[in-house]
């Protein structure tokens, strides 16, 4: 019986190798090589920069050391650098008009694979190589509905009125316990000096008219003893 041979497929394998060099860029994990550009610089690994570009494999075969130190051309510019490493991690970059020129010009230099062999022209579509696809301009705003929102900015007003409403009345019921409170006292506080002020006087009153009225009769009917 022949040996049976089985194919086994990683099926997101491509997605998942670009996720991790991209990791990789970005935490300058496992950086082995330096890009010097106008006073700035990039770290990046020999081993994309082979595979993607002709002429970083050639200097780095040329130059076998550990960590080397490559020193890009006058005229490259460091922008153009920072997006054609991202490409090469990445395999697509979003750019704006104004810098494609620059950067296809650049790409061109370096011997970029799969942006080198994109003419300057806008006619790319024939072209083996990368695409260059505009980016659709922003969407609209959808219209805002003035009906709906005056309705909810109505009932909002609505909602707002009642609570008004319901705190005044609220605040004046409270006011109104609190002067009850505040005259009771008073009121029982004059009636108690009402009370001191006229029982003397009662007493007083009433014992004079006593004296008065009992006196003479008791001279009355003294005197015939």
């Amino acid at each position: 019986m022949a040996n049976q041979h089985y194919c086994l497929r990683w099926n997101n394998y491509q997605s998942n190798m670009t996720s991790v060099f991209h990791h990789l860029l970005r935490t300058e994990a496992f950086v082995d090589v330096t890009l010097a550009c106008n006073n700035h610089s990039l770290k990046a690994h020999k081993v994309v920069l082979s595979a993607c570009s002709s002429y970083f494999q050639k200097i780095l075969l040329d130059n076998p050391s550990q960590h080397p130190t490559i020193i890009m051309p006058q005229d490259v510019c460091f922008n153009d650098l920072k997006f054609i490493i991202e490409f090469v991690y990445r395999g697509e970059i979003d750019v704006s008009q104004t810098e494609l020129q620059s950067l296809l010009k650049t790409a061109d230099q370096l011997k970029i694979k799969g942006l080198c062999e994109v003419p300057e022209g806008s006619n790319t579509k024939d072209m083996p190589g990368a695409e260059v696809t505009p980016l659709p301009p922003p969407s609209p705003p959808p219209p805002l509905r003035l009906n709906k929102f005056r309705r909810l900015t109505f009932q909002a007003r609505r909602r707002l009125d009642s609570r008004k409403r319901l705190y005044r009345e609220t605040l004046q019921q409270k006011q109104q316990v609190q002067l009850n409170q505040v005259h009771q006292p008073q009121q029982t506080l004059h009636h108690s000096q009402q009370t001191i002020h006229q029982s003397p006087q009662q007493s007083i009153h009433q014992s004079s008219q006593q004296s008065i009225h009992q006196s003479p009769q008791q001279s009355i009917h003294q005197s015939p003893q």
